[in-house]
């Protein structure tokens, strides 16, 4: 049976996520001092990242207690939306901004993505988990 990941348990891994992100990071700019992987752009990315997987744990915890049952895969398509755009408007605005010398900044950005995105997909398919259990129980009573 599988348990709904609860506010407390997330926090504390979303915190284990944002540690692991900056060793990443800086074993990035050891690797490739070019790609400025410690830079304010990368301290943004990391705070975004970091404010939409708040937003997709505690709006998909209420999408699963909907009595609909396609608001959950709405929300998904919502959030991918919206990460989309957040992600093109990063990468636009960092480079009209600051007009980096090198390209490589999108390393320490792409590492950033990955780890918050696996971070997203392991709380939401628990959450999605966690309805399926709930529903399948409630049709057998």
């Amino acid at each position: 049976m599988y348990e709904m990941i609860a506010p407390r348990r997330f926090w504390i891994l979303l915190s284990l996520v944002i540690v692991a992100t900056i060793i990443v990071l800086l074993l990035c700019n050891i690797i490739a001092p070019e790609s400025d992987a410690l830079s304010q752009f990368t301290v943004v990315c990391v705070g975004t990242f970091t404010v939409i997987n708040i937003l997709a744990y505690y709006s998909g915890k209420r999408a699963v207690r909907s009595k609909s049952k396609y608001r959950f895969i709405q929300l998904m398509m919502i959030l991918i939306l919206f990460k989309m755009v957040i992600c093109i408007g990063l990468v636009v605005a960092h480079v009209k901004i600051n007009q980096p010398d090198s390209k490589l900044f999108v390393l320490p950005f792409l590492a950033i993505y990955l780890i918050f995105t696996m971070f997203e997909i392991y709380v939401l398919e628990k959450l999605a988990r966690t309805s399926d259990t709930a529903s399948s129980a409630a049709k057998q009573q």
